[in-house]
């Protein structure tokens, strides 16, 4: 195994002078690069373990072009750091997202695959890409570091993310959701922090599944009421008696329409919450204090996310 260093500038993975030791990263070698741009333009060896640690405001550090990364290459984002993608950029190994990493791509048939897992971790992920997951997304907080995915185009495929420790999702701007793909909420509060779904319900057709107390769902409109149908799954929403958008919330667990409640948010969001957990369901008596203790718990969210 070597430790492998980029010497800076722009230019070639495959140009051994670029790399301190004079030489191209092999399976088993460990590859970090603080600055400057690497080409990539057909497939590395497979068993590499990238770092991209740039260091300052975002680099474009990592310029992928139509080429796929083996099931044995691990990719670290321990820096704030962008990765350029042009035409089908493929990844059958792991992604790990301690800090910050950006996938951008140049034009509307750019795509990157996600054909295993990303553990984003205290961190944050940004796809400004169209963007296949087939595979597993983690995303989780560390300490007072919000684990965090932006989804910024198409999100398709067939795969999952899951939320816990208190990690966000948001569909922003031009995001959307497709059909195939499943949220899962793993827990409720944890340390304080609850895990959240910011989406707009017109462009998000994934299922919701393990939606429990003190889960947020933050929706990008105005609702004041909501009925749920168990057979279907399906949470209709509602403003003024005019529909509001739907959600397919799933179980494991079991809900009614008496099960979600409706808060207020900045101007044009409400944010839904459950009062189901994995544990019990509270009895209508202690729906109230319920209610207080999530709207409170809604505030302190908002302020520590801001």
């Amino acid at each position: 195994m070597t430790s492998l260093i980029w010497n800076g500038g722009t230019g070639s993975w495959f140009d051994a002078a670029n790399w301190t030791p004079a030489q191209v990263p092999q399976s088993g070698d460990s590859a970090t690069v603080t600055r400057g741009s690497i080409q990539l333009t057909s497939n590395p060896s497979d068993g590499v373990t990238l770092n991209l640690n740039a260091i300052g405001s975002p680099n474009t550090i990592l310029d992928a072009r139509n080429v796929t990364f083996g099931s044995h290459f691990t990719i670290v984002a321990d820096g704030v750091n962008n990765v350029a993608i042009t035409g089908s950029v493929v990844d059958q190994g792991q992604i790990s997202v301690p800090k910050a990493l950006g996938l951008l791509g140049h034009s509307a048939s750019d795509l990157f695959t996600n054909q295993a897992t990303i553990n984003i971790h205290g961190g944050a992920l940004s796809t400004a890409v169209n963007f296949t997951n087939s595979g597993q997304i983690n995303v989780s907080s560390a300490g007072p570091l919000f684990g965090h995915l932006d989804i910024g185009q198409a999100f398709t495929g067939t795969g999952s993310v899951s939320l816990s420790n208190g990690g966000g999702v948001q569909v922003s701007g031009g995001g959307s959701v497709g059909s195939g793909q499943t949220f899962i909420f793993q827990d409720g509060i944890t340390n304080g922090i609850s895990d959240q779904l910011t989406i707009n319900p017109s462009t998000f057709d994934a299922t919701i599944s393990g939606f429990q107390m003190g889960d947020f769902i933050n929706v990008m409109t105005v609702v004041d009421s909501e009925t749920y149908d168990p057979g279907s799954h399906l949470l209709s929403l509602f403003s003024n008696g005019h529909p509001a958008g739907k959600l397919i919330v799933a179980g494991p667990l079991s809900y009614t329409t008496q099960s979600f409640m409706l808060h207020p948010g900045p101007p044009g969001e409400t944010t839904i919450t459950t009062n189901v957990s994995p544990a019990f369901v509270p009895e209508p008596a202690s729906l109230a204090l319920v209610t207080t203790a999530l709207a409170f718990l809604i505030l302190v969210c908002r302020l520590q996310r801001h």
